[in-house]
């Protein structure tokens, strides 16, 4: 009995021993989780606390950033906007100054079409006369030349029916006849003068057949020569 009891208190010091090393145990690892959980908390509250003062930063620098732009578009408005009204007030001066050169352009041009008016007034009328005097002239140069023609026509008429008189003169009174022939034809000659008058008759009849008829030198037909030289 006395053995069986020493093995049970052996048995329950082991065990006393065993449960004081487990609980131990259990109090370092609960120990080393609450340790591990804290430094988590803490890092995390570290990184919350960082990623609020970057965000913190970043909302500060999107403010400066947002600032600059905000400044930077006011100043190009503000330049834009002189730039406007110079080139608003250089176009109103250019306009002033292109109404200025059309007024005096136009007055200019009227004052132009005024004296070119007058001018041409006086060339007109000038040119009128001369047109006229030329007119004139031309009329008097051409009744002139028609004198001068008329004047040699009749000249020439006069020497004609004097020659024709001449001629006529060595003709005898009456009728006379002649014929001549060459290997083709046969020409007729018949004068016939009556007083002063004298015509000159010619029939040409060729050998195939055919026969004209003529009267001082103009042709005419069969029947005026056949009726004439009855």
């Amino acid at each position: 009995n006395a053995a069986k009891e020493k093995k049970a208190a052996e048995l329950a010091a082991a065990k006393k021993l065993k449960d004081e090393a487990d609980i131990k145990r259990a109090s370092e690892i609960l120990a080393a989780k609450e340790a591990d959980d804290a430094k988590k908390l803490e890092q995390k509250k570290e990184a919350q606390a960082q990623a609020e003062e970057l965000a913190l930063i970043k909302s500060k620098a999107d403010a400066e950033k947002k600032a600059e732009k905000d400044s930077i578009r006011a100043e190009l408005e503000r330049q834009t906007a002189e730039k406007k009204a110079a080139k608003a007030a250089t176009d109103a001066e250019k306009n002033r100054l292109e109404r200025e050169r059309v007024d005096k352009d136009r007055e200019e041009a009227q004052r132009i079409a005024a004296k070119n008016k007058a001018d041409d007034a006086e060339t007109k009328e000038a040119k009128r006369k001369q047109a006229q005097t030329e007119a004139e002239d031309a009329v008097r140069r051409r009744q002139i030349a028609q004198a001068e023609e008329d004047a040699s026509k009749r000249a020439k008429h006069a020497a004609a029916e004097e020659e024709i008189k001449r001629k006529n003169s060595d003709i005898p009174a009456g009728r006379t006849q002649n014929t001549e022939s060459d290997d083709f034809k046969t020409i007729t000659l018949t004068t016939i003068k009556n007083g002063d008058v004298v015509n000159h008759y010619k029939m040409v009849k060729w050998n195939w057949g055919g026969k004209y008829y003529f009267k001082n030198g103009k042709s005419i037909s069969r029947a005026i020569y056949n009726i004439e030289l009855k």
